[in-house]
C-alpha cells in the first residue's frame, strides 16, 4: 500500500519528469535537471556527466538548494577532485548504480583520494540508460549525512532517472541536427561566395 506522503512523492517525480520531457535543447535541460534530482534525492552536492568520443566530461554541477546550475563545462572527471573517479568509472564499466551509506567506512573507495579529502559520507552514483546505451552518469553526494540517499528516495526517483536518459538522446540528437544544418549552411554560403567570386572575375574580363 503506498502511503499518503510517498504518493505525494510519486505524483512530484511524474510532474517533474513531465517538465524534462519537454526540454530538447541541452543547456535548458541540463539546468532544470540538476535542481528536479538533487533536491528529492536529498543531495548537497550533484553532477551530471555525459559520453564524449569515448570519454567522460562533467556537464553540469548543482550544489545545495541553488535553483542555477553550471552547465555545459566539459570537464573530464579524472582531472579533478569534483567526484569520486573510481566510483565514476565503476558505473561507467559495470552500467549499475552503486551507494554508499558511509563511504568513508564503507566499501571498496574508503581510501578513495576524493572520499578521504572532502570527508564524504552519503554517494549515490547511478547511469542513466535508454534502449540499453548508456546517455549519462548522475552523481550525487551528502557529506553532512549517514544514509541520506535512502532505499524509498532512490525508488521514487526511478522515474525520474528513466524520463532523464530519454531527454538526454533528444537533447543530443537534435544537438548533432542542428550541428549538421550549420556545416551545411557554411559549405553553401562558401560555394556562394566562390560563385560570386568567378562571376565577378569573368564579367571584368574584356
Amino acid at each position: 500500500m503506498v502511503s499518503p506522503r510517498d504518493d505525494g512523492s510519486l505524483s512530484e517525480m511524474i510532474k517533474a519528469s513531465q517538465l524534462l520531457s519537454g526540454e530538447i535543447v541541452l543547456k535548458s535541460l541540463l539546468e532544470k535537471m540538476m535542481p528536479l534530482v538533487m533536491e528529492p534525492a536529498g543531495a548537497e552536492r550533484g553532477f551530471l556527466l555525459l559520453p564524449k568520443e569515448r570519454q567522460w566530461f562533467i556537464e553540469a554541477e548543482g550544489v545545495g538548494r541553488q535553483k542555477a546550475s553550471i552547465v555545459l563545462q566539459s570537464l573530464p572527471f579524472e582531472d579533478n577532485r569534483l567526484v569520486s573517479a573510481g566510483i565514476v568509472s565503476l558505473v561507467a564499466r559495470s552500467r549499475h548504480p552503486v551507494l554508499l551509506e558511509n563511504a568513508l567506512v564503507e566499501g571498496p573507495f574508503t581510501k578513495d583520494d576524493h572520499i578521504v579529502q572532502n570527508q564524504v559520507q552519503s554517494v549515490f552514483c547511478a547511469p542513466l540508460i535508454h534502449q540499453e546505451q548508456l546517455m549519462g552518469i548522475l552523481y550525487l553526494e551528502n557529506n553532512s549525512t549517514v544514509g541520506a540517499f535512502t532505499p524509498d528516495r532512490l525508488q521514487v526517483l526511478k522515474i525520474l532517472f528513466a524520463q532523464a536518459a530519454i531527454s538526454l538522446k533528444n537533447a543530443r540528437l537534435c544537438a548533432r541536427l542542428s550541428e549538421k544544418v550549420h556545416e551545411r549552411t557554411a559549405e553553401l554560403t562558401k560555394v556562394k561566395e566562390q560563385l560570386l567570386s568567378l562571376m565577378a572575375r569573368t564579367s571584368s574580363r574584356p
